[in-house]
């Protein structure tokens, strides 16, 4: 008797799993919208898959008040839903989703409907890697629901019920809810791109690397083993840009002061981000070109191998980090491989041009107004925005020195007037810049 019990028992939980839907919540912040969604889920509850809970929470977002979700969240949650909508409705604004991080990405499949409703795939695809590097904060709202282990997708703007309802006829449930995904936008094109395809592409790139490495190693230890009395100098150079950094940081900020705007940095951004590398370049161009260097390798091998080495290690770094990212340096390691192959002059120079291509293309795509917290790390003084800029330019610094050694390497001037007239060069368009950018302001 016992046993039919026990038998019957497993049976009913079994058709209880089976039958049971999963929740969802949607959470609004205005009575209008309350009713609306309300309204749209009663009338259509056959046709979506999930038990959906609409509540109205007194927040203030503009004045950072969260008080409604803070009372719903510590006294009327009972089970954290699937995933969740926190639904703000402004009028006459133009609509903005939030929520993507690197602990929380929504469903897939209702983050491909939202982003081609709302026609935000090739915005949220170019902010994708700051989002889950999280150079863009997430919202404060996302962190309080986060603490009760409840993912939520904000929406900011007025957004037709039809949009959400679609979400809502999906079918998510907990076993593919945490597929991870990344999207990227190339060539003007949005692609939504499985972890598996990054982890297979990096697994190939990393063996191909490696197998190159190992071709190519003994050439390698022997300019690395006949300039290992300079191996010191690599940290020493890795050091002296970041404090270049630094004191054209410093210059930057006695710019913003003169100015009297502390928005300065943001409404400039780009002419900012130049003028800080031209003043780099100069005092670069002064410490290791004008001045004798005799303590430093004068091997152009010894250089672009350090290159190599190095642009290696930051595309491992980064992939560590953030898979997705690291794919981007993919380009730099390429690029360093073909300009030590390279035989002519012409085709070294070319490569060393080409190589800040990429990385150049991604600081322009994001130093604007619209990504102030970007801006503020990378063109002020911050200690963790110049060491990323150092750990960046490196490689590229190392490969032009390189090319420099090529090009100079049957000279024995201590100054070279192409350097002094260069670094007068950099100079004048560096004063040149801020004297018109101030008279603009």
């Amino acid at each position: 008797m016992l046993k039919k019990i026990l038998l019957y028992s497993i049976i009913l939980l079994q058709t209880l799993t089976l039958y049971s839907r999963e929740n969802v919540l949607i959470v609004t912040t205005k009575e209008n919208s309350y009713q609306k969604f309300k309204n749209i889920v009663d009338l259509n509850s056959k046709s979506i898959n999930y038990d959906v809970e609409v509540i109205l929470v007194k927040d203030k977002i503009d004045e950072s008040d969260y008080q409604g979700s803070k009372e719903y969240l510590n006294n009327q949650i009972i089970t954290p839903p699937l995933f969740s909508f926190y639904i703000d409705e402004v009028e006459n604004n133009s609509i903005k989703l939030y929520g993507f991080s690197k602990k929380f990405r929504p469903p897939f499949k209702v983050a491909k409907i939202l982003l081609s409703e709302l026609n935000l795939e090739k915005k949220i695809a170019m902010e994708f890697p700051l989002y889950l590097t999280s150079l863009i904060r997430s919202p404060e709202i996302q962190n309080i629901y986060g603490e009760y282990n409840i993912p939520i997708l904000i929406i900011r703007g007025e957004i037709d019920p039809d949009i959400i309802l679609k979400t809502l006829e999906t079918d998510i449930n907990y076993e593919n809810i945490h597929t991870h995904y990344y999207i990227h936008i190339f060539f003007d094109k949005v692609f939504y791109i499985n972890e598996s395809y990054i982890l297979y592409s990096f697994l190939i790139f990393t063996f191909l690397v490696l197998l190159l490495i190992n071709l190519y190693s003994k050439k390698a230890k022997f300019h690395l083993k006949h300039n290992r009395k300079y191996l010191f100098t690599i940290p020493l150079k890795i050091l002296m840009i970041y404090i270049f950094y630094f004191i054209s940081s410093l210059v930057i900020e006695y710019v913003v002061t003169l100015s009297g705007n502390s928005d300065f940095l943001v409404e400039f951004p780009k002419t900012i981000f130049i003028i800080k590398h031209l003043i780099l370049f100069f005092i670069y161009g002064i410490s290791f070109h004008i001045i004798k260097d005799s303590s430093f390798s004068k091997s152009p091998y010894f250089y672009s191998h350090s290159s190599f080495y190095l642009s290696t290690l930051i595309y491992l770094t980064f992939c560590f980090i953030f898979l997705p990212l690291g794919t981007f340096f993919m380009w730099q390691v390429v690029i360093v491989m073909l300009y030590i192959n390279s035989k002519t002059m012409a085709m070294k120079k070319t490569f060393v041009i080409l190589s800040p291509i990429v990385i150049s293309l991604i600081f322009l795509r994001f130093l604007n107004g619209s990504y102030s917290f970007f801006v503020n790390i990378f063109n002020g003084s911050s200690f963790t925005g110049n060491i990323i800029l150092t750990i960046l330019i490196c490689p590229f610094i190392f490969l032009q020195e390189s090319y420099y050694r090529f090009t100079h390497r049957r000279q024995n001037k201590i100054a070279h007037t192409g350097d002094i007239i260069l670094s007068i060069i950099t100079l004048t368009v560096t004063i040149t810049l801020i004297a018109i950018i101030l008279e603009l302001k």
